[in-house]
């Protein structure tokens, strides 16, 4: 999401697993919030990261060998859903940032 800003893209604290990156100090934001400013290279690094995880999470998720998703009445053990929930999560967060790949 961009926020009053000069091109640059901006996180919430809710999405914020990076400290000591660049302040967005001169954003506009709600009164109390904060927000992470994210420029060049140090977006591509976070959309890059985001595919990662995402790609890691679904094959993890994908897992046919499973015995607990063998027997789950779903096909997917609590484990493995979990893991396809976090590589949607991931997903999401990278279109809202920087557009689907």
């Amino acid at each position: 999401m961009t926020l009053y800003g000069t091109g640059q893209q901006y996180l919430s604290p809710a999405h914020d697993p990076l400290a000591g990156w660049q302040s967005g100090a001169e954003v506009s934001a709600a009164p109390g919030a904060s927000v992470l400013a994210l420029a060049g290279a140090q977006l591509g690094t976070v959309l890059a990261a985001l595919d990662d995880a995402a790609e890691a999470r679904e094959a993890r998720g994908s897992d046919s060998c499973c015995r607990d998703c063998a027997v789950s009445a779903s096909g997917k053990c609590f484990d493995h859903l979990s893991d396809l929930a976090a590589s949607g999560t991931y997903r999401a967060l990278r279109a809202e940032l920087g557009g689907q790949r």
